[in-house]
């Protein structure tokens, strides 16, 4: 160390040994004694020697320059894109002959009447039942020509004032219970029973009819509505099949895709876009 062997003063006073600032003075200069300095009370003066001092080099630091190179950013240049626009045109072919078109229109018109036909038998036998009123189906023949097998009469309930001579109403059969009988009214008896005969038939009923048996009056008929029934009944299988296709030809002319002949039919040419290089 520099200072081995000096005695190690008491204390020791930066005003006494002359200090300046660090900026400004060097190693030697801070080691040598202040003349101006007063002594320091109870310590021993020390004369330092500038030499026990070593000089501390500082190595020079080369800061290398650093050199940023310019990049350079290329504008880019959008091409601008040309789209063609697409074209339409209705595609027509050759149109058929005549009795082509007329078949056609006529194919739908009776499938319309068809329809027409199945929905107001429907009405007619389903929408009485609202207010009460029971569709029957006539299975025989005692009430020809008036009404026919295979029609359905729509009966109405009604008071026993409305079973008059010469009336139609419909009651149990007596002699076959869960069977309903549709006959007109000949006469009414004393008791209040009625007396009762087929259209069809010479001779009345040979049983008189209570009036708590009677249904009520008929007030409606539907010509052959009840076929199909009469058709299941006598096991006539071809009649039933061909009616049910014929509903079900109706509904696909009528509600299918249009397949008429002769109708124009248009659709868009869709060529692709070409676009512009």
């Amino acid at each position: 160390p520099p200072f081995a062997g000096l005695p190690t003063p008491r204390r020791c006073a930066l005003p006494a040994l002359g200090w300046q600032t660090r900026q400004s003075r060097s190693v030697a200069d801070r080691a040598a004694p202040n003349p101006s300095a007063p002594p320091v009370p109870g310590g021993d003066q020390v004369a330092l020697d500038p030499g026990a001092i070593p000089a501390v080099t500082i190595d020079a630091v080369t800061i290398e320059p650093v050199t940023i190179e310019t990049v350079t950013i290329e504008p880019v240049t959008i091409e601008p894109v040309t789209i063609e626009p697409v074209t339409s045109e209705p595609v027509t072919g050759p149109r058929p002959a005549w009795p082509a078109v007329v078949l056609g229109r006529a194919a739908r018109w009776a499938s319309y009447a068809v329809l027409g036909a199945a929905a107001w038998i429907l009405i007619l036998t389903t929408l009485p039942r609202l207010a009460g009123w029971q569709p029957t189906v006539i299975t025989g023949h005692s009430m020809e020509p008036t009404i026919d097998r295979g029609d359905v009469i729509v009966v109405r309930p009604a008071p026993a004032s409305a079973f008059v001579p010469g009336a139609v109403i419909t009651f149990d059969d007596p002699n076959r219970p869960g069977r309903l009988i549709t006959h007109r009214v000949v006469a009414v008896r004393a008791d209040g029973r009625l007396t009762t005969r087929g259209d069809h038939n010479h001779d009345a009923d040979p049983a008189p009819v209570a009036v708590a048996a009677v249904h009520g009056r008929a007030v409606l008929r539907v010509p052959f509505a009840g076929r199909p029934v009469m058709w299941a009944i006598d096991r006539r299988w071809l009649p039933l099949a061909l009616t049910a296709a014929a509903v079900v030809a109706a509904v696909r002319t009528a509600f299918g895709t249009d397949r008429r002949p002769g109708r124009r039919r248009r659709r868009l040419a869709d060529p692709p876009g070409q676009l512009a290089p």
